[in-house]
């Protein structure tokens, strides 16, 4: 297969990286919510993004490297996916590449990037590169048709008696990268730099932080 990279185009391109990124993420992703992170990415991010394309143009994985304003010099965050059907041909070694080679212009100094538990060939290959295992992470859920809040009758309130600050939802997933991007990510939207959304996954990353 020949493949080729190129830069993402939103545009056309983001309909078929949710597709495949709902592959791999158990919270689904749609080619709006892709739109709404990309319209609000922070100023000074560094990040460069290729699509792989078939003969025929189609994609068929996409791999990126980024760099957060709120991170120390030389952090990124780098990801590859490849869609699942076309694994293990040589689409992803090629992306990651790629996307090590912009990170190592940037003056990388350490990589972040996350694999499902259920994907061995995934974690293979993130070792295979010199990642190591540094945290693993469970993803919880919430019955709500049967949750019983009763036993839980004023928390919140006694909380906000506390100073603490409560959001129906926080816009984590926007940044798909280490939980204390996560964490800023909240604090602006907080003060109104940025939007709400996916508040499960902002807990998720509290707990990473061990709080």
């Amino acid at each position: 297969m020949d493949i080729k990279l190129r830069p993402v185009n939103p545009e056309t391109d983001f309909p078929r990286l949710a597709e495949i990124i709902n592959q791999f993420e158990p919270i689904s992703v749609t080619a709006e919510r892709l739109h709404e992170w990309e319209a609000n990415r922070p100023e000074g991010q560094l990040r460069q993004r290729h699509a792989a394309v078939d003969e025929a143009g189609y994609v068929v994985g996409f791999g990126e490297a980024v760099h957060q304003p709120w991170e120390q010099a030389g952090r990124f965050w780098v990801e590859v996916a490849v869609d699942s059907a076309l694994a293990r041909q040589g689409i992803g070694t090629q992306l990651y590449a790629d996307a090590w080679q912009f990170a190592q212009q940037q003056g990388v100094t350490k990589a972040k990037s996350a694999v499902r538990d259920n994907c061995a060939h995934c974690l293979r290959f993130a070792e295979q590169r010199g990642f190591v295992i540094d945290r693993h992470i469970f993803d919880s859920t919430l019955a709500l048709d049967t949750f019983d809040e009763q036993p839980f009758a004023g928390t919140i309130e006694a909380v906000e008696a506390r100073g603490i600050r409560f959001f129906k939802s926080c816009r984590y997933r926007r940044y798909r990268g280490s939980p204390a991007q996560a964490l800023r990510a909240q604090h602006q939207a907080a003060v109104g730099r940025a939007g709400l959304g996916r508040g499960a996954r902002a807990i998720r990353a509290v707990c990473e932080m061990g709080f």
